[in-house]
């Protein structure tokens, strides 16, 4: 009997461990403990203790998880675990208007094919279809794919359409 307290005891301390140093090995072993002690249960008791020590060490387990998570958030060391600031803000819509379809810009950092072009003194993210575009290189833009306009580099011997 001593034993299986002693089982059940180390596997409640593995798993308040388990809060501290997460990664699943403390719980294995406290499942192993626990299942040892159910066992052990088994062969002194028979079925019926094997059955309460088992449930009792299963509700136990989880008494003790949350417990220890409970006390631990109270503590200054829970509470660095913690982010207790509110998050503000909002999603940003697609601003692209398929107005500017067709406008000729610049880009304003190089497209690697990604990056922001100018049109009419405003920025928008962009996707070179030609690849790679230099900084300053003029860009015609071809149609609007989810928050990026496609734009290809502009020949000024071209027309546009």
């Amino acid at each position: 009997m001593t034993l299986i307290v002693v089982l059940i005891v180390v596997a409640f301390v593995l798993i308040a461990a388990e809060v501290f140093m997460p990664g699943g090995i403390l719980g294995i072993f406290a499942i192993v403990f626990l299942l040892g002690a159910t066992v052990i249960a088994y062969q002194e008791m028979g079925a019926p203790g094997a059955i309460l020590t088992g449930t009792a060490s299963i509700l136990g387990g989880i008494l003790v998880f949350i417990a220890t998570l409970q006390l631990l958030s109270r503590t200054k060391l829970g509470k660095g675990f913690r982010l207790d600031a509110k998050v503000s803000g909002k999603a940003v819509g697609n601003n692209l208007s398929s107005d500017l379809i067709g406008r000729v810009g610049s880009t304003v950092t190089k497209l690697v094919p990604n990056g922001l072009i100018a049109v009419d003194g405003n920025q928008y993210p962009a996707h070179s279809e030609d690849g790679y575009a230099d900084l300053d290189t003029p860009v015609i833009i071809t149609s609007i794919r989810g928050a990026f306009f496609n734009v290809r580099i502009h020949k000024q011997n071209s027309t546009t359409s």
